[in-house]
């Protein structure tokens, strides 16, 4: 599910690190208006599910401002951590 993700591709500025003052671009037209930007941190196997677990931390959260047919915008509300590109944005439940 992580692979459909959308992923941070950068900032208005163009920086590499990603801050509040910044639009954050993230890929895909979006609609959801809340938003959660989280990093991997370490993938687990269990046998007994024959699956891969991701487990993630939250990075930042943030709020859909423009989305157009290839990226969208959202503007950081909080932020705990820098945020990275290819950092997962999903949309907050």
């Amino acid at each position: 599910a992580l692979n459909n993700a959308a992923k941070v591709m950068g900032s208005s500025k163009g920086s590499k690190y990603l801050t509040a003052e910044d639009v954050l671009y993230i890929d895909g037209k979006q609609t959801a208006t809340g938003w959660a930007i989280y990093r991997p941190v370490e993938t687990f196997s269990r046998d007994d599910l024959s699956k891969e677990i991701t487990a993630l931390r939250l990075i930042a959260k943030g709020e859909l401002v423009e989305a157009s047919s290839d990226y969208s915008g959202l503007k950081i509300t909080s932020q705990l951590q820098e945020i990275l590109r290819n950092d997962i944005a999903l949309p907050n439940q």
